[in-house]
């Protein structure tokens, strides 16, 4: 019976939380390092472009780059809206070479096939724009909201008229 009260003391102490410790990123020699440091601040700013030429001047550069530098880049790649879509064609569009570039990255990073759809399912989340960072389409004019405003006053104010207390006697006699 001494037992019990010991083991749920001790259960219920939560432990304490570790320490907080910058250690550098694993795999990485210091000009990468330099690069991830010098990423922080141009993802913070949403600073695409930028991003994207520091870490590398093309794709094809972009795939030698350590797992962590390619896909801050494939991300760059998909958020710089200075790039538009020039096809239809997945691959040829930079949202598509950034998928490529990230479904690549994936494959390396936890050794999958070429066939895999784990690395495709675990690059397209990545990628993924929530809806509140699609670019919706432009609001309508003012004139035109404005007369949609106008038009429903104008039909609701018909619809009292109709239905006013004295008016309804008139229809019903």
């Amino acid at each position: 019976m001494t037992l019990q009260p010991a083991i749920t003391a001790s259960a219920s102490a939560a432990p304490p939380p570790p320490p907080r410790v910058s250690l550098p990123a694993k795999g990485l020699n210091a000009r990468e390092q330099s690069l991830l440091k010098a990423a922080e601040p141009l993802i913070e700013q949403s600073r695409w472009r930028n991003l994207r030429m520091l870490l590398a001047a093309d794709s094809t550069h972009a795939s030698t780059l350590p797992p962590v530098l390619a896909l801050l880049y494939a991300i760059a790649l998909k958020e710089d809206p200075s790039l538009a879509k020039e096809s239809h064609d997945p691959g040829a569009s930079p949202a598509g070479a950034s998928e490529t570039l990230a479904i690549a990255v994936f494959r390396q990073l936890f050794g999958l096939a070429e066939t895999s759809v784990i690395a495709v399912m675990f690059a397209k989340r990545l990628l993924r724009r929530r809806p509140s960072q699609i670019d919706w389409k432009q609001k309508p004019p003012a004139s035109v909201s404005a007369m949609l405003v106008g038009g429903a006053l104008l039909l609701g104010a018909l619809v009292g008229f109709l239905l006013h207390p004295s008016l309804l006697g008139l229809f019903w006699k």
